[in-house]
């Protein structure tokens, strides 16, 4: 397992032009692993407040009653996204989509905008 300690000694010596083996010799990582997190396949590890790196054992948590890898991430407020909305500002909230999403939106859109331009053009003849 990558820890964040071992990640971050791994990115700096990758800086600095060290050979994998010598970050080998110096993390203990394979490798492999190391090549990876040269390419960016291998993200920086997190850890919310409380957890440790060790095995994960399942389990319900006593907060919140998730069952989930213990320690419970899922009630920990480090781990909740900020979903307030401060009520002083009338700004739409920004989404940025991309691939597939962003192809879906515009689809439903382009749809959307059709068939209002129907239902006008409907609007507009006259009865017989």
């Amino acid at each position: 397992m990558v820890t964040r300690e071992n990640w971050d000694r791994c990115k700096v010596m990758l800086a600095e032009g060290a050979s994998q083996r010598a970050i080998r010799a110096a993390t203990g990582l394979a490798r492999s692993t190391i090549s990876r997190i040269d390419r960016g396949l291998i993200p920086r590890p997190s850890r919310c407040q409380g957890c440790k790196p060790r095995r994960p054992k399942r389990g319900r948590c006593g907060e919140c009653g998730a069952t989930v890898d213990l320690p419970c991430c899922a009630c920990c407020p480090v781990m909740q996204p900020d979903l307030s909305v401060s009520a002083d500002t009338d700004e739409p909230i920004k989404l940025e989509l991309r691939g597939a999403d962003r192809r879906r939106l515009d689809e439903v859109k382009a749809q959307q905008r059709r068939q209002h331009q129907r239902a006008q053009a409907s609007s507009l003849t006259p009865d017989p």
